[in-house]
């Protein structure tokens, strides 16, 4: 028998639309345009509280942008909604993250957060991020986000120019202490007038990355 719920039972919740890098891959075709002006303040996240309780939510993922980029909201987020029986987790690139809120969020009482590194390789995340140091930036924040318990995921987007670095990616995460490594196709943005080359990827080419995957599991 079909079931109709209520309410979805997750959320994507953006705290911000503001963002450290900007990924070519990326759908936010919005960020150079008032950055900052659709960001979440603690009023509007107990209103959301209070209808997601009502609604029956079971859990908030609490993204952006880079929900670092507004700590005080993200740290206010994550209690306020554990607070109502609510689970949560966060999505982040872990490059604005500092000892000290790390140990604040894990006090708040956040246990994952889902990175992404695009690759193991430190020239190709960084073109692929669109930032120098971009590399050693997520690398330094995974590490102390695992140091201070909270339990780190990671997104690998595929395109062409990291197909083959599946293996050596994964590898890397494993020794960082990552428990989980996901796979997403890249899809051209909307706002790209001729779609960037690398990322058309085929279905035979995914395939190869996904048989990759498979070995480094």
């Amino acid at each position: 028998m079909k079931r109709i719920l209520s309410a979805p039972t997750a959320v994507n919740l953006e705290l911000t639309e503001i963002c450290n890098i900007a990924c070519r891959h990326c759908y936010n075709f919005w960020r150079e345009d008032g950055m900052g002006s659709l960001s979440l303040d603690e009023k509007k996240i107990d209103r959301l509280v209070e209808k997601f309780r009502e609604a029956g939510i079971f859990h908030v993922i609490l993204t952006g942008g880079e929900p670092f980029a507004k700590f005080d909201v993200l740290e206010y987020a994550v209690g306020a909604f554990l607070q109502n029986n609510i689970s949560v987790s966060c999505n982040s690139n872990l490059m604005l993250t500092t000892e000290d809120k790390i140990q604040r969020l894990a006090m708040a009482g956040l246990d994952h957060i889902l990175t992404s590194l695009p690759s193991g390789d430190p020239a190709t995340c960084d073109h692929i991020m669109n930032q120098v140091g971009a590399f050693d930036k997520v690398v330094k924040g995974i590490k102390e986000t695992a140091a201070g318990g909270i339990r780190v995921s990671a997104n690998m987007v595929l395109m062409r120019s990291n197909l083959g670095h599946v293996y050596q990616t994964a590898e890397l995460l494993s020794e960082l202490g990552v428990q989980k490594l996901f796979f997403t196709r890249s899809v051209p943005p909307v706002y790209q007038s001729e779609p960037d080359a690398d990322l058309l990827v085929s279905p035979e080419e995914t395939k190869d990355a996904l048989d990759a995957a498979l070995q480094a599991k």
